[in-house]
């Protein structure tokens, strides 16, 4: 059984705990607005959405690449990918009916959230590698192909001002947190990567040395002429495409999975030793986290902005210095951490019962079919 690549899960795993970190800041108080802590941690949230995006697509290239192959385990590959994209269109859509006026302006359905994002990259990437059908290489140029084809197009598509349906999809004038211009280039690259990753025996290697060009061409092009002058930073300003920002935000990830893998390789040859034992706990709740990333999603935000009409943290809104906001984010963590702990074991017994049921039908209707003697 090819193994998996615990860089990528403790990448999911950290985004969850700092996406929480993130949505808690609503707790510090405005005044801490401009200190060096509040920029220093608005930087590291940066890169919180770009890993998610990320890791979904590098899901979707190392699985589907492996799968590829096998018509039965396209079939297979292609159910769990209808079924991880009904639950993410559900809960996006569950969202979309709590915050979006989709009664008296319905376009706004498809106002691209992080969810809807993540659910159109899957789906395109699963397309990508299952029309390749096991030929890597075409996969990888494909893969890179369009993730260029989105970089290059994104300065229309931020001015274009037709259609509002397709207004919602192209960029971000009509409220769009997530517009797949050019937030589908993460996913794509992740998948790319995934492709890379795929190969049985050399996969971590090759993948380390891919990171490692990414690197240094994001890095480079960012901070070239062209990246400071024609490529500016993040900015609201309507037709104004922040390429800079992305690809900064890129040569970040990049330097973020080069430490991560490089902790992973140590891990094996250092495992045992004493002082590594503190670290398993982290790693535990890294992976507790990157497994239930998606209900972790649903949970912290009933937390932080309420579930059912209560506002479970309403008390602590903008009133936090950054000692409570500290201690309070931990708050919410550990809650949202038991919850989904909770919501799992639900899920369990309620599966062990249908098993059972299921079994209990067959039997009875075997010994229904058998003849008395």
């Amino acid at each position: 059984m090819q193994g998996r690549i615990r860089a990528i899960d403790w990448l999911r795993g950290l985004s969850v705990i700092f996406m929480i970190e993130c949505h808690a800041l609503i707790f510090l108080d405005p005044q801490f607005h401009v200190s060096r802590l509040w920029n220093f941690v608005v930087d590291i949230n940066g890169l919180v959405c770009v890993s998610f995006l990320f890791s979904a697509g590098f899901a979707g290239g190392l699985v589907g690449s492996r799968a590829a192959k096998d018509a039965a385990g396209r079939r297979r590959r292609a159910v769990r990918t209808f079924y991880r994209l009904v639950q993410v269109l559900a809960m996006s859509a569950y969202f979309h009916l709590i915050w979006q006026p989709i009664h008296t302006n319905p376009a706004t359905w498809l106002q691209v959230d992080i969810l809807l994002c993540i659910a159109i990259s899957v789906l395109v990437v699963w397309a990508i590698v299952t029309i390749c059908r096991g030929k890597n290489g075409v996969a990888l140029a494909m893969l890179l192909a369009a993730a260029t084809s989105v970089l290059l197009f994104t300065p229309w598509a931020w001015r274009y001002r037709g259609s509002e349906v397709i207004t919602e999809l192209l960029n971000a004038s009509t409220g769009s947190m997530f517009p797949l211009f050019p937030w589908l280039v993460f996913p794509l690259l992740g998948a790319a990567m995934g492709v890379v990753a795929a190969a049985p025996e050399r996969g971590r290697r090759r993948l380390a040395t891919c990171l490692v060009i990414l690197f240094v061409a994001t890095w480079a092009i960012c901070h070239s002429p062209i990246g400071s002058q024609q490529w500016n930073s993040y900015t609201t300003e309507p037709g104004v495409f922040w390429a800079g920002n992305t690809l900064e935000r890129m040569w970040k990830l990049c330097a973020v999975l080069l430490g991560l893998l490089a902790v992973d390789s140590l891990s094996f040859p250092l495992a045992g030793l004493p002082w590594t034992r503190p670290f398993k706990p982290l790693e535990r709740t890294l992976n507790f986290f990157s497994r239930h990333a998606l209900m972790a999603y649903l949970v912290h935000l009933s937390l932080l902005y309420g579930f059912m009409n209560y506002q479970f943290t309403k008390q602590w809104h903008q009133i936090s210095t950054p000692a409570q906001y500290a201690w309070r984010t931990l708050v919410v963590l550990a809650g949202t951490a038991a919850v989904c702990q909770l919501i799992h074991l639900i899920k369990r017994l309620i599966e062990a019962a249908v098993r059972r049921l299921l079994m209990s039908m067959a039997t009875t209707d075997v010994l229904a079919r058998t003849p008395s003697v």
